[in-house]
C-alpha cells in the first residue's frame, strides 16, 4: 500500500493485550486520523488436530481468535462512538484440520 502512495500506520502488538491495542489505535489515529473502517481478522490455529492439542494450546487459539478480535473491536469502537461513517467487520480464522 505504501508503495502505491497510500498512507500506512504499522503497529506490532499482541491483540490479546487490550491495553496495547488501546495504544496502537491511538497511534493509528495520530498517524492517519479517525478510524472509519475496521476489519478484525484474527488468525491463530493450533499446531495440530483438535484431539492432539493441549489445553494451553487451545486457550492460545481462543485468546487470539475470539478475545483478540473482541479487544480490537472495543479499542476502535470506543473511539468511533456514534460516528455514522464508522464500520466494523470481524472474521476468525480456524484451521480446516480441526478434528
Amino acid at each position: 500500500l505504501r508503495a502505491q502512495g497510500a498512507p500506512v500506520s504499522v503497529q506490532v502488538l499482541d491483540i490479546r493485550d487490550a491495553a496495547a491495542l488501546e495504544v496502537a489505535v491511538e497511534r493509528i489515529e495520530v498517524d492517519l486520523g479517525a478510524v472509519d473502517a475496521l476489519v478484525a481478522c484474527a488468525g491463530a490455529s493450533g499446531a495440530g488436530r483438535a484431539h492432539s492439542l493441549s489445553g494451553p494450546e487451545w486457550s492460545d487459539v481462543v485468546e487470539v481468535n475470539a478475545t483478540g478480535t473482541f479487544n480490537t473491536c472495543q479499542a476502535v469502537g470506543r473511539r468511533a462512538g456514534r460516528r455514522a461513517t464508522a464500520r466494523a467487520r470481524s472474521s476468525g480464522a480456524w484451521s480446516r484440520r480441526t478434528c
